[in-house]
Order: structure tokens, then C-alpha cells, then sequence
């Protein structure tokens, strides 16, 4: 079976996204000083700081809440320069795999200036998420493991964007650590697709604060995966073309 339509958008997208680059610095994601690789660089990180705001509460909103909501409030926002400087180290390590080892790297990186204990997997029951109940916690290894082969193999007749959104809910739904789980899945899906050759995806839209949540929580109802998955391209997509229009403008 040959690619959809929206897989072609998708890699005609990327392959004016790696023409422009290659013309601008022949340097992939490098951040270089004065350059249109940076300038995309830049850009992500600043994406990375509207995403976190987006998808998570809003000052107004903890209005009532006790003192353990608000100190969660609190670290979500603490949490904005550990995502900045987790995108950076995806980019230093893009030639390690994502294994296990690397998936809990970032966890650990994520939850650094934060009062979570990162990179440490969770070793009891949680409830339900996105209304799914999450695996006990002597089977997140086997489930991550299944992940990990996804991002190592190669899969027949499967375009990296469909692997991609594939285990960024496959690891939501495992819940392998106590928190930032989300976090952790869309830092994964972004080094993957840089590792295949894709721009990395922010979720830096108002709309996205329920879009992103419906599609992940309706995932399992009818028609909930194709929406789900339509959501992801669409996503990807709109990436791929404010950054095509970012290296354009810096060349």
C-alpha cells in the first residue's frame, strides 16, 4: 500500500524544510550563532515555553484549590526551563537510541528544578488515565520495552510519523513514572522524528489546551484513533510549515 496523501504532505513538507536548511548552513540542528539553523532553534524553544503554559492550568483557574494543586501549579512553572534545556539535550544526544536508559534521562531532565523525583519508575498503582487504567507496575518494563523496539526498528510499510504518534500515546497510557508522563512522551516523539529526519512538533495553539486532550482521551471510542491520529498530522504538519516559513525568513 502506498503513503497517503497526508504522509506525502508530510514528507514534501520535510523535504523543503532540509532544502532550505541545507542552503542556509548544511548543518541539521546544530545551534550555531547567526544562522537559520538557530534561528529554527530558537524558535522551538520559545514554542516549547507557549506549549507548556497552554497545556496546563492557568493561574485563574487554581482560584479555591488547596495548597497541593497550587504547589503543583507552581512547579509546572518551575518546570518551563527544564523542558527548554530537556530540548536541548535531545539535540546532544540524537545519535544515542532511545532506549529505556534514555527515555528515563529525560524524565530526569524534565523534572529538574521541580519536586519530582525524576527518572525513577513508578512502583505502584495509579488510576485511571484518559480512560484507560494504567498497567501494574510489574509490567511498565515489559510495555516500555515494546516501545523502545518501535523507536529502534524499522517497520515495514510504517512512515516514522505514524511510529511517532504511536508511542507518544503508548507511553502516556503506560504511565511509567508518578508524573510528567505527557512531558516525557512529546520530548520522545521529538527526538524521534529528528532522528528520522523530521522537525520536532510543539503544541503552541490556545485550542490545543483541549484538542490535544480530547484526541488522547477519545483515542479508544469510535473513530477516536483516525481522530486522534488526524489531530497528530495536522500538528506535525503546521510545524513543519511555521518553520519552513522561519528558515525562509532568516536566510
Amino acid at each position: 500500500m502506498g503513503k497517503s496523501k497526508i504522509l506525502k504532505i508530510i514528507d514534501n513538507n520535510q523535504e523543503k524544510f532540509q532544502r532550505l536548511m541545507d542552503a542556509a548552513a548544511n548543518g541539521g540542528w546544530r545551534r550555531q550563532k547567526r544562522t537559520s539553523p538557530a534561528a529554527c532553534y530558537g524558535y522551538v524553544k520559545n514554542q516549547l515555553f507557549r506549549e507548556n503554559k497552554i497545556l496546563t492550568p492557568s493561574l485563574e483557574s487554581l482560584v479555591g484549590q488547596n495548597a497541593e494543586t497550587i504547589a503543583k501549579f507552581e512547579q509546572n512553572y518551575n518546570y518551563i526551563h527544564s523542558q527548554q534545556s530537556t530540548f536541548d539535550y535531545i539535540i546532544q544526544t540524537a545519535d544515542k537510541p532511545i532506549d529505556l536508559h534514555q527515555i528515563i534521562a529525560i524524565h530526569n531532565k524534565l523534572a529538574e528544578n521541580t519536586s519530582l523525583s525524576g527518572g525513577i519508575i513508578r512502583n505502584k498503582p495509579v488510576g485511571f488515565m484518559l480512560n484507560i487504567e494504567p498497567p501494574e507496575p510489574d509490567r511498565i518494563y515489559n510495555k516500555m520495552e515494546n516501545i523502545c523496539w518501535q523507536l529502534d526498528n524499522e517497520i515495514p510499510g510504517t512512515h516514522p510519523a505514524d511510529v511517532a504518534i504511536q508511542v507518544h500515546y503508548d507511553i502516556i497510557i503506560t504511565q511509567p513514572f508518578f508524573d510528567y508522563n505527557k512531558r516525557t512522551a512529546r520530548m520522545v516523539t521529538n527526538q524521534y522524528l529528528i532522528k528520522k529526519g523530521y522537525v520536532p512538533i510543539f503544541f503552541n495553539k490556545p485550542e490545543d489546551a483541549t484538542e490535544y486532550f480530547d484526541a488522547l482521551r477519545n483515542k479508544n471510542d469510535e473513530g477516536g484513533e483516525q481522530a486522534y491520529k488526524d489531530y497528530m498530522y495536522y500538528v506535525i504538519i503546521r510545524c513543519q510549515e511555521k518553520l519552513i516559513d522561519v528558515l525562509s525568513a532568516s536566510i
